[in-house]
């Protein structure tokens, strides 16, 4: 499996391996082409990937040729985490823009604003190998691996889904609030966590109400992924809208921008400094056949690969109750997730 998925890798052609949540099943896709495809040509089924912001164009990776493996034709081999020698120093960068954030939420209107960091560090794992410890490090979690040679090699572990539909009924999640695990202890939320998920839940709704009939929120619930809690409201309903309508209407979510939304894209546009690319777009399988799943995740907890290192990216909702240390504290937080795959 592996001599045929570095073959593959090697032509510098298209390709995306996936494991959904609580399966042991792993789908690849291995596209014959470097050609870059998109979802309106690709007939009723493909692999859908789109950057965070919403003027930048999804595509897609095909299916030309599909195989169906098992966890265990990706073993892990003995490593030493990374994570026992985890130091990440402050940003002033980081503090700055919280600093702003923080400033912009007292004199505007805007309510929340997601605002992000990338780390660089080094790593000499091949994507494939990466995987294979995500996957075993995160049953819980959507874990791929894509590679596109206009686009670069992508690898995640996602505890949120954006939308998942089967036979004309959808469901959308509303994820934001988090705390770190601790043994022994739940998590106690504070009117902070609880307002920020509410925001995303509100808008959710909204659009929900549009797209589906007979929408239902579900009561709101802690939920962990990996080391981190998340506070989780369920939006269900019946399809009206075609996915790629609703796709368009959904992302960006308040729980990756911000609300109002456009505000929110400003404030990031103007202060992040540099190009999320595909951190906190979305991604998943899409099927148009009838009766046939779709499912589709918003990209946290990712990476994106280089030769000699990888680049992690990690981000936190900002609102009028926001400590800056206890940002940065969250964000180095959830860098150990995705941090706890790599070599030391």
């Amino acid at each position: 499996m592996m001599e045929r998925l570095f073959a593959h890798w090697q032509q510098n052609l298209p390709m995306v391996l996936y494991r959904y949540p609580g399966d042991q099943a792993i789908t690849i896709r291995l596209q014959e082409s470097a050609e870059l495809r998109f979802p309106e040509n690709t007939g009723k089924s493909g692999f859908i990937i789109s950057p965070f912001d919403p003027e930048d164009r999804a595509f897609c990776i095909g299916g030309d040729t599909l195989i169906h493996a098992e966890e265990d034709d990706f073993p892990v081999q003995p490593y030493v985490s990374a994570l026992e020698s985890w130091d990440i120093p402050q940003s002033p960068q980081f503090e700055l823009m919280i600093s702003e954030a923080l400033d912009a939420l007292r004199t505007t209107d805007l309510e929340k604003v997601v605002l992000s960091e990338y780390l660089d560090r080094p790593s000499e794992s091949s994507p494939f190998i990466l995987f294979s410890r995500l996957i075993n490090h995160y049953p819980r979690a959507f874990c791929y691996c894509w590679h596109h040679p206009a686009k670069g090699t992508w690898l995640g572990a996602s505890p949120e889904i954006l939308i998942e539909e089967q036979q004309g009924v959808a469901q959308i999640m509303s994820l934001a609030g988090t705390k770190p695990v601790s043994d022994g202890f739940g998590p106690e939320w504070t009117t902070k966590e609880e307002h920020e998920q509410e925001l995303v839940t509100d808008y959710i709704r909204e659009v929900a109400k549009t797209h589906l009939s007979e929408v239902v929120v579900q009561p709101r619930e802690t939920t962990r992924a990996g080391n981190l809690y998340h506070l989780k409201t369920m939006i269900t309903g019946k399809r009206k809208s075609d996915l790629m309508d609703i796709l368009r209407d959904l992302h960006p979510t308040p729980a990756i921008a911000g609300v109002p939304r456009n505000t929110a894209l400003k404030f990031i546009m103007e202060h992040e400094q540099y190009d999320r690319e595909f951190y906190t777009g979305y991604l998943g399988e899409y099927n148009t056949g009838s009766g046939e799943k779709s499912s589709i995740y918003v990209n946290l907890r990712c990476m994106q690969w280089f030769r000699d290192k990888v680049q992690i990216y990690v981000g936190g909702g900002i609102t009028a109750g926001s400590d800056i240390q206890a940002e940065w504290q969250e964000l180095v937080a959830k860098s150990k997730t995705i941090g706890a795959i790599l070599d030391k």
